[in-house]
C-alpha cells in the first residue's frame, strides 16, 4: 500500500508540474508582468545621488532635494510591491520570492559554460564581466507571480529555469548544469501582503513620551491584549528591510497574536476584543509605518510630550557621562543600549554646542516634525493622538477615551493608572541653566509647532492648547512637581 501511494504521489507531482508549466506558458506575459517588484528594500545610501536623479527622471517624477530621496524611493518600491502581490492574488496566482545563490550556481555549472554565465550575469547586474568566482554577486533575488496551481518545487525546477534563467545564463540553462538541478541552488518561499497580519492596534510612539504607561495600563483592561509585555520589534527589526513578508512571517506573527488572545482569556475568563502591539519608534520608521498602515482597520495611538524634556531624557540615557557607568545603568540613568564607542559629555550644554558636530545625528534621529504629517496621511481617522501632560492631569479620561477608540468599554471604576519609565526631579544639569533651556527650545520650535497642530486637529481642548502654546518645560515646574523614580517597568507599580 505504501508503494502504491508513493507511486500515486509521484504521478500527482508530475501532473501538477506539467499543469503549472503549461498554465504559465499559456499566459506568460500576464504572469511575467506581475514579476517585477522587489521584496527587500534597498536603502538609498547604497547608491550615489546621481543614480536617483536618473531614476526619477526616467519615471517622470520631479526629483526632491537630497533629503527627500529616501522617502520617495521607499514609496515607489513599497507601492510597487503591494500592487503586484495584490494583482497576482486577483488573478488567483501565488506570489513567490526566489533567492538564487549565484556562486553556488557557478560551482554546479559545466566548465565550458562558465564564461557564458559570467557574461550574462554581468549584463543582468550592469557590471564588468568578472574574471573569477569571488567577483560574482552573492545572490539574485526575484519576485515571481505564478498560477495558483504551482508549488515551490514547480517554481524551482521548471518556471525559473525555463522562463527566467535564460536572462542571466543564456539559452538552454538546464544543459549548463552538471549533476544538479536549479532546486539545489535556489530558495523559494511564498510571499503575502501586509493585510494578512491580524493586528488591531499599535502604540506607535512617540518614544520617551509615555508609551510604556499607555502599554502597561492598557494591558490591565480585560478586553485588551498585547502580543508582548515588552516593546515589539518584529516589524522594525526582524522584518526591517522587507517590502513584503514571507507567508511564514505572517503565520509566525499571527500565531503570536492568537497566543496573546488565548493568554488573556485564561487570565480573565473572556476573550479580548482587540490585540495590539507597542512599537515606540514606529512613528519615525518609514517602512515600518507603511507596513502597519497596510493592515486593514489597524488603529494607531500616538502620544506627544514636551520636546525639550524628551531630548534631555534621551541625552541622559545615551550621551551623558557618569563616573560609574555600570551603576548609572543599574539605576536607569543610562540605558544598557548605549553605544560605548561614542563620546559622552559632561553637561547638557553639549546639546547646543555640538548640535552641528558630535551630536548632529542625535538631533536628527530625535526630530518628530518630519514624520507627523506622514502619519496623518497614512492612518487618517484610524489615528488617535494625546499628550503626556494629559496623562498627568486626568489619566482616567485619557484611558477611557482610548479604550473606546480601540473598541472596548471604559475602564472599571476601581482601575488605577500608574506611571512607568519615569524619573522626576533634576535628572541632569539642564534645569539649573534657564538660558540654555530657552536657547534649546528655539532649536526645537518645529517639533513644538507640529505637535501643537496635531493636537488642534485631533484633540482640540482649548485650555490644554493654551498650555502647549506657552512652551512650558519640566524645568519651569521642577521645584513644585512630585518627584518620581521608576526607571524600569518593574519598579513603577
Amino acid at each position: 500500500m505504501v508503494l502504491v501511494w508513493g507511486a500515486v504521489g509521484a504521478l500527482s507531482q508530475l501532473v501538477g508540474a506539467e499543469n503549472c508549466q503549461a498554465l504559465y506558458e499559456k499566459d506568460e506575459q500576464l504572469w511575467r508582468g506581475m514579476s517585477q517588484a522587489m521584496s527587500v528594500y534597498t536603502p538609498v545610501k547604497h547608491r550615489p545621488e546621481w543614480y536617483w536623479k536618473e531614476v526619477f527622471e526616467r519615471r517622470g517624477i520631479e526629483a526632491p532635494g537630497s533629503s527627500g530621496y529616501e522617502d520617495a524611493w521607499l514609496d515607489i518600491l513599497f507601492s510597487h510591491a503591494q500592487n503586484e502581490v495584490l494583482g497576482c492574488q486577483v488573478h488567483s496566482g501565488r506570489y513567490w520570492e526566489m533567492v538564487l545563490n549565484i556562486r553556488e550556481l557557478f560551482d554546479v555549472t559545466h566548465t565550458w559554460a562558465r564564461p557564458s554565465l559570467m557574461t550574462h550575469v554581468a549584463s543582468a547586474f550592469n557590471m564588468e564581466v568578472p574574471s573569477a568566482r569571488d567577483q560574482l554577486p552573492y545572490v539574485l533575488r526575484l519576485c515571481l507571480c505564478t498560477p495558483g496551481i504551482c508549488d515551490a518545487p514547480d517554481v524551482a525546477r521548471n518556471i525559473v529555469p525555463d522562463f527566467f534563467a535564460p536572462e542571466f545564463m543564456g539559452s538552454n540553462p538546464k544543459s549548463m548544469i552538471k549533476d544538479a538541478t536549479f532546486a539545489d541552488v535556489i530558495e523559494i518561499e511564498e510571499l503575502q501582503d501586509w493585510s494578512s497580519i491580524n493586528l488591531d492596534f499599535v502604540i506607535g510612539g512617540i518614544d520617551g513620551c509615555g508609551t510604556a504607561s499607555l502599554h502597561m495600563n492598557l494591558e490591565k483592561h480585560a478586553d485588551v491584549a498585547f502580543v508582548d509585555s515588552e516593546p515589539d520589534y518584529y516589524f522594525t527589526n526582524k522584518l526591517a528591510h522587507r517590502l513584503l513578508p514571507l507567508k511564514s512571517h505572517v503565520e509566525e506573527y499571527n500565531a503570536q497574536v492568537a497566543a496573546a488572545a488565548d493568554a488573556k482569556w485564561k487570565l480573565t475568563g473572556r476573550r479580548p476584543l482587540v490585540v495590539g502591539a507597542c512599537i515606540p519608534a514606529l512613528f519615525s520608521t518609514g517602512l515600518a509605518r507603511m507596513k502597519l498602515a497596510a493592515i486593514p482597520k489597524l488603529k494607531l495611538v500616538l502620544i506627544f510630550c514636551e520636546p525639550l524634556g524628551r531630548m534631555e531624557k534621551s541625552f541622559m540615557h545615551h550621551g551623558l557621562c557618569f563616573d560609574d557607568l555600570d551603576a548609572a545603568e543599574e539605576r536607569g540613568y543610562a540605558t544598557r543600549l548605549r553605544d560605548p564607542s561614542k563620546k559622552c559629555f559632561a553637561s547638557t550644554t553639549a546639546l547646543l554646542t555640538e548640535k552641528s558636530g558630535e551630536l548632529e545625528d542625535f538631533w536628527e534621529n530625535r526630530a518628530i516634525h518630519p514624520h507627523i504629517p506622514t502619519l496623518f496621511a497614512l492612518f487618517q481617522e484610524n489615528l488617535m493622538v494625546m499628550h503626556q501632560e494629559q496623562l498627568r492631569i486626568n489619566p482616567r479620561e485619557v484611558f477611557d477615551s482610548l479604550a473606546v477608540f480601540l473598541g472596548a468599554e471604559a475602564f472599571p471604576d476601581a482601575a488605577k493608572f500608574a506611571r512607568y519609565n519615569s524619573i522626576g526631579g533634576h535628572r541632569t544639569d539642564l534645569c539649573h541653566n534657564m538660558t540654555l533651556v530657552h536657547e534649546l527650545q528655539q532649536h526645537l520650535e518645529e517639533d513644538y509647532y507640529v505637535q501643537e497642530r496635531a493636537m488642534e486637529l485631533r484633540n482640540a481642548n482649548r485650555s490644554f492648547l493654551a498650555r502647549l502654546r506657552r512652551r512650558r518645560t519640566r524645568c519651569h515646574d521642577i521645584d513644585r512637581a512630585r518627584v518620581t523614580y521608576c526607571p524600569w517597568r518593574k519598579l513603577c507599580e
